[in-house]
């Protein structure tokens, strides 16, 4: 709930899949969270790419005049 819910890695889906588990030993089958992995996938992916564009993207080293 609040901020740590995620609408792609930690979504109702993924309660619903713990609490089978730990009540029947069995998990929804797998098409229930497919769309919401692939999401989350994608987003990480995204994520990635965004960090290593900012990595190469370094700021000009300021010179003083002294």
């Amino acid at each position: 709930t609040g901020p740590r819910y995620q609408l792609f890695e930690n979504n109702c889906n993924h309660f619903c899949s713990d609490l089978c588990w730990a009540l029947l030993r069995r998990r929804p089958p797998d098409w229930i969270n497919r769309t919401a992995e692939k999401c989350a996938r994608q987003n990480r992916l995204k994520h990635s790419k965004e960090q290593a564009q900012h990595a190469r993207v370094r700021p000009q080293a300021i010179q003083l005049n002294g």
